[in-house]
């Protein structure tokens, strides 16, 4: 058994030769140390222990809501850890220093030597008012644990000192021994707590220089000065909000101004009942940065191209680009690509492939996938299928009647066409793995039949694959399709012969 002091509650003694004693009552055949493999995750690596075995080393029941400091003596090295148990295991973490003596998946002893119990509250500091109005020093406090931010409290006396009362955003200046900044929160009715940036953790203390009300119209103006997208403003009028980007403006359905770890950000929402999207800027220092926000945290927009009709977002997405496009709903004509090279080929009176080249001049629109405002990100593909599949049928001699412009989640056809006067309804699907265009042909069909159940016409699936460029191979199915009625009769003359 390796050596276990104690603090707190633990039961343990010496006898008279010096080595440790329990209580049999209390503890039965229970070591002084555990037995764990090496975890890694994130690059730490750690030891999980259950809280049951650290309670038999001990001899005592932890209170789930304290705090405690325990060392733990793993491979000649010493840890120590503030910890809390609630739950059933907790985690020992192994320092970076030595984490190399440490090997991932091999058995280690752990020896609990003692735990304490320590405080979690601060006791904050309440200024007489023979104080107010002479220099603060605000004490910072670090961190318990791997977990946290620095912080400082600023005392509700300050506050009332630079008049500042109720829910308001505040500018708080700080000064240290070597260099003055600014943090931003949200006021409330109690004292304030405050995120300190990561560099000014190790000073001891930071001077309060000033408590000044933030408002939104400050930070729109400073954002309108020192914004890394220039193309990109705010206005604000009245209790509407607009961001201005080229000789486009996009008002916001709803926004929202306040602070976290202390910065301030504006939030912008908009979009319609089908799909809502929203941009967050954050004032970092003295430079605003602008954000896409997503389902699993945020892209940063690194540059805006607005266009005549259209506005391309690019975001930064680990080492690659996104592009978001937003433009108004125009007419038909407003959304064509060019005039494509068309070769074709027919396999047979049925079916009909061919391949489709768009001049280089529409390369972008080709990557951008004419995405219309309001659609999702995983539709541009389909709505760049669909224009392909416009423009070929109109090369092929077909009139176009009737073309999906609206919302992605469309319940219609996605082309109507008129071919020596017969109407035909187009189905669009776009693969990108050409041996599944025999089952996008069967299921557009299968679409087309269920939608156009008791009409005449011609059911036309149409399977765009892209292939690099500005190349693409489309494939036409065209099947003959009567109402339901000469289906049926059909059906019954073969089964009456």
């Amino acid at each position: 058994m390796g050596y276990n002091g104690c603090g707190g509650d633990c039961v343990l003694g010496r006898d008279g030769l010096g080595r440790f004693t329990r209580d049999p009552n209390v503890l039965d055949l229970v070591e002084g140390c555990v037995w764990r493999r090496a975890a890694v995750r994130g690059g730490w690596k750690y030891f999980t222990l259950a809280v049951d075995d650290l309670e038999k080393i001990f001899a005592t029941k932890f209170d789930c809501s304290k705090l405690y400091r325990v060392e733990y003596e793993v491979g000649g090295h010493v840890i120590e850890c503030v910890q809390r148990f609630r739950q059933k295991y907790v985690e020992v973490h192994v320092p970076k220093d030595f984490a190399e003596e440490f090997e991932a998946g091999k058995m280690y002893k752990i020896c609990p030597r003692r735990f304490t119990e320590v405080g979690f509250r601060t006791r904050r500091r309440e200024l007489q008012k023979k104080d107010v109005g002479k220099d603060y020093f605000a004490k910072i406090i670090l961190p318990k644990g791997d977990s946290g931010k620095a912080r400082i409290e600023v005392p509700k006396t300050l506050q009332e000192h630079y008049n500042i009362r109720g829910e308001k955003v505040v500018r708080i200046a700080l000064e240290t021994s070597k260099d003055r900044f600014n943090v931003y929160t949200r006021t409330g009715y109690r004292p304030l707590t405050v995120t300190v940036p990561k560099k000014y953790a190790l000073e001891k203390y930071v001077k309060v220089i000033e408590i000044k009300e933030y408002t939104l119209e400050d930070f729109i103006k400073e954002y309108n000065e020192h914004t890394m997208i220039k193309c990109a403003k705010i206005k604000q009028e009245n209790s509407t909000l607009k961001l201005e980007i080229g000789e486009h403006e996009i008002e916001a359905k709803k926004y929202c101004f306040t602070t976290y770890g202390g910065k301030p950000y504006l939030e912008i929402e908009y979009g319609n009942k089908e799909h809502n999207v929203k941009y967050r800027v954050i004032k970092e220092e003295n430079v605003f940065k602008l954000y896409r926000v997503t389902g699993t945290g945020y892209e940063q927009i690194t540059n805006i191209i607005a266009g005549k009709n259209k506005i391309v977002f690019i975001a930064k997405h680990g080492k690659k680009e996104k592009r978001y496009i937003f433009h108004k709903k125009e007419g038909l004509e407003s959304t064509l690509l060019g005039d494509p090279e068309l070769s074709t080929e027919e396999i047979d009176n049925d079916l009909l492939r061919a391949i489709v080249v768009f001049p280089k001049e529409d390369l972008d629109k080709i990557i951008t996938g004419l995405v219309e405002y309001g659609k999702e990100r995983c539709y541009a593909k389909g709505a760049l299928g669909e224009r392909v599949a416009e423009r070929t049928l109109r090369k092929l001699n077909y009139q176009i009647i009737g073309a999906h412009n609206g919302s992605s989640k469309h319940p219609g056809d996605d082309i109507t066409v008129l071919k020596n006067s017969k109407v035909a309804y187009v189905e669009v699907k776009y693969v990108t793995n050409k041996s599944n265009v025999n089952y996008k042909i069967m299921q557009a069909l299968k679409e087309l039949h269920t939608r156009h159940l008791n009409e005449n016409g011609t059911l036309i699936a149409a399977i765009v694959t892209y292939l690099g460029e500005t190349k693409f191979e489309i494939t036409l199915k065209f099947q003959a399709h009567s109402s339901s009625p000469k289906f049926f009769y059909i059906l019954l003359n073969i089964t009456e012969t």
